[in-house]
């Protein structure tokens, strides 16, 4: 019986980490965002942006979302 429930939790578990995995969006490098501080400016790699209200809101690789009026969008040329 352990044995029975040990195969169910593990085949759970690999089931899991599948779905997490998949992605629905292709997160292709379309160019970067420079976000200036008062230290220095910082480049973050994008793959989708939009312009909303005067607004730029970046969507970065590493899974952050920068909305901000004062980031430049830099586009990679195809």
């Amino acid at each position: 019986m352990k044995k029975i429930i040990c195969i169910i939790l593990a085949l759970v578990f690999i089931f899991g980490l599948c779905s997490c995995s998949a992605s629905s969006e292709d997160k292709k490098c379309i160019g970067y965002v420079i976000i200036p501080h008062a230290d220095g400016d910082e480049h973050a790699d994008i793959y989708k942006y939009a312009t909303i209200n005067g607004n730029v809101c970046a969507y970065c690789l590493d899974g952050r979302e920068i909305i901000s009026p004062q980031i430049i969008v830099v586009e990679y040329k195809e």
